[in-house]
């Protein structure tokens, strides 16, 4: 859970970091979600070692706040590491420009599996 920086209308967007202000940053990170997403599409495999899992955005104290579920037998692998990276590099710079706080917890990595030719997370 990301917790929101206190109200600061009056100070003017901050120009030090990336972004203009955290509604910004929301709206970069929602539209990179959907074209993560949309990268994905439906991860179908016909064997478990096509279904790969990585790590998606930043957590403030550290260590992802979830994974994305794919298939490795798709076109475009490489394109959805990029973009789960990207989702990552935009969390932590929100987290530092922001002064983000979590709640720390592991999020630990799920195993996969194919449910009739589709990969899942366990």
């Amino acid at each position: 859970m990301v917790t929101p920086p206190p109200d600061t209308t009056d100070a003017g967007p901050d120009r030090s970091g990336l972004f203009d202000s955290f509604a910004d940053y929301e709206q970069q990170r929602q539209a990179a979600a959907v074209n993560l997403r949309e990268a994905i599409g439906t991860p179908t495999a016909a064997s478990v070692t096509d279904c790969k899992s990585v790590p998606v955005g930043a957590k403030a104290c550290g260590g992802p706040r979830s994974y994305a579920i794919y298939s490795a037998s798709g076109d475009d692998e490489i394109g959805i590491i990029r973009l789960a990276a990207r989702i990552t590099a935009l969390d932590r710079e929100a987290n530092e420009q922001f002064g983000l706080n979590s709640d720390c917890a592991l999020t630990p990595e799920p195993s996969v599996a194919v449910e009739n030719g589709v990969c899942v997370a366990r």
